[in-house]
């Protein structure tokens, strides 16, 4: 499998969506592709570059993270976001930023939104977005039920994917200033679910790292 990691607005969203197009593997995107509080990042084009990698790719699918869930209230509230959640003045000028740029946001926007799913569970692997992981003792194996590895976003990395016992963590800050964007790379076996690399995106080049 193939995990986008959290976006929050990157320029480097289309540089991902060429890539991924071209990989037959499935792909997970964990959430948070808006974010306009970091200077030079547009949660616009970010969305946009989501919806075309939706369309071009079947088996890519989406998760909601905490920055679409902000967005989603703030659409089905109208322009007065800080009615619906109270969040710090910068998460309220973030949203109000997005619908004054966006207006009455378009259609295809909204239908993205709603279909984005909390999380996704594999054989072997359980895509959220943000959660803190599990244990033998934790929710992880309550009854046996999430008995699989956890690969999530939110949880900011050294700048690179992490993975221990229990969970890999993709979110490497790729809308942080001269950061590149790391698209995990996660086996699905029993033997062998783990992180096995990442490809490295950036705007002077493409690597593949293991």
């Amino acid at each position: 499998w193939l995990v986008l990691p959290d976006l929050h607005g990157t320029p480097l969203a289309s540089l991902a969506v060429d890539l991924l197009v071209e990989i037959e593997n499935p792909c997970v995107q964990l959430g948070d592709v808006v974010d306009v509080r970091t200077p030079g990042c547009s949660s616009v084009q970010a969305l946009d570059e989501m919806i075309r990698l939706k369309s071009l790719k079947q088996n890519a699918i989406f998760l909601e993270g905490n920055h679409e869930a902000y967005l989603l209230a703030c659409m089905n509230a109208g322009r007065d976001i800080s009615a619906p959640f109270q969040t710090g003045s910068h998460e309220v000028s973030a949203y109000r930023e997005i619908m004054d740029i966006c207006g009455l946001f378009p259609e295809c926007y909204r239908e993205f939104l709603l279909q984005l799913r909390s999380e996704v569970e594999t054989d072997f692997l359980r895509f959220v977005h943000g959660h803190k992981g599990g244990s033998p003792e934790g929710e992880n194996s309550s009854s046996g039920v999430h008995k699989k590895k956890l690969v999530r976003g939110h949880f900011l990395t050294n700048g690179f994917p992490q993975e221990d016992r229990f969970q890999i963590s993709c979110e490497t800050g790729a809308w942080l200033p001269g950061q590149p964007l790391c698209i995990s790379i996660v086996s699905n076996t029993e033997q062998s679910s783990k992180l096995r690399g990442w490809i490295e995106a950036s705007e002077g080049g493409v690597f593949l790292v293991f």
